[in-house]
């Protein structure tokens, strides 16, 4: 099995930036997690398998009842360690056109979100770790703040975060050609840290008849 980034083309545009950041955080995690040796998803426009590797593992048999996901299940089920590896030469991206309205975007991200609850729970727990830290990090600010107004304390621990997370973005962008991402990135994470937990709830609770 091998791993691809499907970058999405660059427009002008708020949107465009938030569609491109947030499908580099999804490519960053699972590409570094492949690399570690814990595959556990892949995107269909850019990843391939031997035929064998499909039928042994009863292609996308078990995924039927899915609308949305069966490539990335597929992936979940079938690759491991030893078996599994990543292209990231910017000649092997395949890029896309990307959603231009932000109610196009955001029904594609709720066909997206319904593949979630059928990854394996080891994934689910280090998926959730980085919006977990995030809004942890929120709640600490403000307990400090309400609590024993350590503003100097709270302003190191956030200089901190920005500097290891702006080193890791950094490096990841310029491997996967985002770099104009990069000045704006620590805004866009937090516009998606904010919009993720919607959009999950947004499928809870406000069901498709279909999707397009």
């Amino acid at each position: 099995i091998i791993l691809g980034y499907g970058p999405y083309k660059k427009e002008k545009g708020f949107l465009n930036k938030l569609i491109r950041f947030d499908t580099f955080l999804a490519a960053m995690n699972y590409l570094s997690l492949a690399k570690a040796g814990i595959p556990y998803m892949g995107v269909g426009r850019n990843l391939s398998y031997h035929k064998p590797v499909f039928f042994e593992n009863s292609g996308f048999k078990k995924h039927y009842h899915i609308s949305s996901g069966d490539d990335d299940l597929f992936i979940n089920e079938a690759a491991n360690r030893k078996n599994t590896g990543i292209v990231i030469e910017k000649a092997a991206f395949t890029e896309s056109i990307p959603k231009k309205t932000f109610k196009d975007w955001f029904r594609q991200k709720k066909r997206h979100f319904t593949t979630a609850p059928y990854y394996r729970l080891k994934h689910k727990l280090l998926l959730g770790l980085m919006p977990i830290t995030f809004f942890g990090m929120i709640v600490s600010t403000v307990i400090l703040y309400v609590l024993n107004n350590y503003v100097l304390i709270i302003l190191v621990i956030w200089l901190i975060r920005l500097l290891f997370q702006m080193a890791i973005f950094s490096g990841s962008m310029k491997k996967l050609g985002e770099k104009d991402l990069f000045w704006i990135s620590p805004f866009l994470e937090m516009v998606i840290f904010i919009l993720h937990p919607v959009i999950f709830l947004s499928n809870k609770f406000v069901k498709a008849d279909k999707w397009n």
